[in-house]
Formats: structure tokens, C-alpha cells, sequence
């Protein structure tokens, strides 16, 4: 089975050094150094100090026998406010890409990982329309400076998070609230800062895959059944009603793979005197993703009553808690949600994230998490039921390799594969987990 296995990590959650080699304040800087923002009081400055230890978690990547290493660089350690290189910047970056490759690892680069430097949000971020020519600049200096190296782009991961949570005043940096007009303009300006990325990084490395992460809830018949299925299908696909609807997912997959905005989008976009020019769309259309990079973490159940009525099921089974409210382990998501996409786009679809966080407790020296090696397991064998069934499934990322800041939630919240202790050196741990992810990517190869 030729299929790809990798984790990833992100450069905020796990690089600290945030005031090192003329690293630009970002917006996670800003509201972690505001008081009420981050759970338990924390910060980034310091992370996993990935800065000074890649190599040591490269290594751990490497052990685990995975194909593709995924990291993100920052914009804030490429360019200053006038938009010059920092050298130091991409130094570091050509030391970690250099490394990943030394191990026999492919480079997966995330461009935008939610670290945008503050003085751009200081100008509006996202909604104002000249955050597409910097992007766009930033995007050609690494392209040229990693042409020969890097083979595989991701433009953006999860807008449904640093808009649809970050704009509308919710848990994610910048936490504004922003208006709907502002909303859609956006989304509309990180499609076209994608687009423009596509053009430069094709016209450098035409063979180069770009591709776009983008994450949503699944929506799983409680039951399987035709039109409960259907319906959840549907439900997937529908359009946000107003500036709290913005983690949806079809305003982003539909220009990026049809060239076009769903209708009933549009028109709640001229309510608010907002259209989108024939250049713009067209731009879009251009820049079509060469496959499909989904985030799927849990979902929701959907079941008829006995009028035939459909609805969502608050039912929540003890075996499905995790440490997150939001996260319930239902492994049927990775069997229904590559199925809804590959039904609706037709493109070869890769997992780019799935995990899970429990409280984790080091005792010997040692983590025990059954309940993750678990889940690692049941939702994996759903996957292969997909591919099974005919869906273009061809890589799986387990988010993440280790512990690290998980956003709002500090160090409070822990997904990896590797324990980091927080209180003993930042030393890192491999858990149970780890040798079941291992043992998984062993077995599927030889299988």
C-alpha cells in the first residue's frame, strides 16, 4: 500500500524564541501577553524550544518511520514591517529543512499557521486588501530561497479557526469582532493571497504540489441510512447565515475547486455590498489545489425521529470523552468525511490532521495512554474502509508529534505523540502512543 504517513507541528506552539534573530511580534505574541486570553496564564515565548532542539524532535519523527515531517515556517522570522528579508530568519529554516531531509524525511511546509506579525493586524490583518501583495512577497522569498528543497506547499491551515474563531471575538488571536462585511472580505482575501502563492510557487517549481489545509465537524448518521446520509452530506456543504457562521468550510473548498462561491453565499454577500470581480474569481480558478488537505478531529450524529424528522443527537458515549469538550472520539469521521469530499470534489484527499488529548500522566519516567493508541487505531481502520470503498485516500498526519502550546488552552491541553515536561527541562518523553503509531506505519507498509 504506497500511502503517506506523517505528524506535523506548527511555529508558534512549539519554536518560543520569540524575541530572537529579529523575529517580528505576532498576534499570538500579542494576546498571550494579555491577561484572560490563555487558560492557564501561559505563553509562547518559550514553547518546546523547538528553536534550539529541532534537531532532537526531528529525530523523534524519524524513529517513528514517517514519510513527511510537517512544520510551518513564520512570516515573522522571513520579512521586517517594509517587507526585506531577514536572513537570520531563513536561516534557521534552511538548518530545520536541511535536517528533515539528513533523516530522509520529506519537508511539508505550511506557509500561514496562524502567527500573523501584529503590525499587519494593526492594519485591518485579513480584511484589508494589502495583506495579499505582503504575502505575496513573503511567499516569493522562501520559494526561491527553497526551490530545490521543498516539494510539497500548504498555503493556509484552517481559516474556519483564524477567521471564523479569531474575527467573530471568539478564543483565537487576533479576537476582534469583526462585522460580516469584514468576515467576507477575509475569507475573500486569504482565497486570493492562496491564488498568488500558487502562481509564484508553480512559475518557480512547476512540480511542485500546493495545496490548502482547510478543517470542519463531520456529520455522521447515527444509523446508515441512504437519506440520512444524504442529508448529513448536505448539511456539510451549507453556507454561513452571519459573522458566527464563519468556521464553515464550503466558502474556502468551493472557490478553491469548482472557481466559484456557492449562490446562496453570494447573495448574503450583496447584502452586504460586497462583490467579487471576474479577475478576482478567475485568479481563484487558477490556482486550483492539486488535492484535497482536510483537519478532521470529531463530529456530530444525525437521526430521524419517528416522523422521519432529522436531527442532531446530543448523545455523547463515555468511551468518546477526551480532555476537550469539542473533541469526541467517533472514528466514523474518517470514514464519512473523506467520503463527503471525494464525493463533491474528485480530487486524491490527504488526512493533514487527526489526534486526540487526554490528560496525560508521567509516571517512571514513562506516559501510559492506552486511550490514544486507541483511538490511533479504530480511526485509522475507518479510514482504510474508505479507501476500501473506493475513496482516493493517500496520506494520514497525526497531529502532533509532541505536546506544545495549544493556543488558547496554554499547556494545559496535550496531543503528542511525545510528552514534554513542562516542569523538568522541556524533556521530552515517548509515550505508548508513539510505539502504536510506530507499529501502525510499520504493518500498513509491509501489508
Amino acid at each position: 500500500m504506497k500511502f503517506e504517513f506523517g505528524t506535523g507541528i506548527s511555529s508558534y506552539q512549539v519554536e518560543g524564541a520569540y524575541q530572537e534573530d529579529d523575529k517580528l511580534p505576532s498576534i499570538w505574541d500579542t494576546l498571550s501577553h494579555s491577561d484572560g486570553n490563555i487558560s492557564d496564564k501561559s505563553n509562547g515565548d518559550i514553547a518546546t524550544d523547538f528553536y534550539h532542539r529541532y534537531e532532537e524532535d526531528i529525530q523523534l519523527a524519524k524513529e517513528l518511520g514517517i514519510q513527511s515531517f510537517r512544520f510551518s515556517f513564520s512570516m515573522c522570522r522571513i520579512l521586517d514591517k517594509n517587507g526585506r528579508v531577514n536572513h537570520k530568519g531563513i536561516e534557521f529554516y534552511q538548518r530545520v529543512v536541511d535536517c528533515i531531509l539528513q533523516y530522509g524525511m520529506e519537508p511539508v511546509v505550511t506557509l500561514y499557521h496562524w502567527d500573523l506579525p501584529q503590525f499587519l493586524q494593526d492594519k485591518g490583518g485579513f480584511t484589508n486588501p494589502e495583506i495579499v501583495d505582503y504575502y505575496a512577497k513573503y511567499v516569493e522569498v522562501v520559494a526561491k530561497e527553497f526551490k530545490n528543497k521543498i516539494k510539497t506547499w500548504i498555503t493556509f491551515n484552517e481559516p474556519q479557526c483564524f477567521i471564523g474563531l479569531g474575527y467573530s471575538g471568539r478564543e483565537h488571536a487576533p479576537k476582534i469582532h469583526a462585522s460580516l462585511k469584514e468576515m467576507i472580505l477575509a475569507t475573500h482575501h486569504v482565497l486570493l493571497c492562496h491564488a498568488k502563492a500558487y502562481q509564484i510557487l508553480k512559475g518557480i517549481n512547476p512540480k511542485c504540489v500546493v495545496t490548502f489545509v482547510n478543517t470542519f465537524s463531520i456529520n455522521i448518521p447515527l444509523v446508515e441510512d441512504r437519506e440520512l446520509e444524504d442529508y448529513c452530506y448536505n448539511h456539510t456543504f451549507e453556507s454561513p447565515k452571519n459573522e458566527n457562521e464563519f468556521y464553515n468550510t464550503v466558502i474556502y473548498t468551493d472557490p478553491l475547486y469548482f472557481g466559484r462561491y456557492p449562490a446562496d453565499y453570494l447573495a448574503l454577500a450583496a447584502s452586504q455590498d460586497v462583490t467579487f470581480s471576474k479577475e478576482d474569481m478567475m485568479t481563484i480558478k487558477l490556482a486550483k489545489p492539486d488535492r484535497i488537505d482536510i483537519n478532521i478531529y470529531s463530529g456530530n450524529y444525525f437521526a430521524k425521529d419517528e416522523n422521519g424528522n432529522i436531527s442532531m443527537q446530543n448523545l455523547v458515549k463515555e468511551e468518546e470523552i477526551t480532555s476537550f469538550d469539542w473533541l469526541r472520539a467517533r472514528p466514523k469521521v474518517l470514514y464519512y468525511g473523506p467520503k463527503y469530499f471525494y464525493q463533491r470534489y474528485h480530487l486524491p484527499i490527504v488526512i493533514s490532521e487527526n489526534g486526540v488529548c487526554y490528560d496525560d500522566q508521567l509516571e517512571d519516567d514513562k506516559v501510559h495512554d492506552p486511550n490514544r493508541s486507541k483511538f490511533i487505531l479504530e480511526y485509522f481502520s475507518q479510514l482504510k474502509r474508505a479507501i476500501k470503498d473506493g475513496i482516493d485516500v493517500i496520506g494520514y498526519y497525526y497531529w502532533s508529534l509532541e505536546d506544545n502550546f495549544e493556543w488558547a488552552y496554554g499547556y494545559s491541553k496535550r496531543f503528542g505523540l511525545v510528552y514534554i515536561d513542562y516542569e523538568h527541562g522541556l524533556k521530552r518523553v515517548k509515550k505508548d502512543s508513539f510505539y502504536t503509531y510506530k507499529n501502525l506505519i510499520t504493518e500498513t507498509r509491509n501489508g
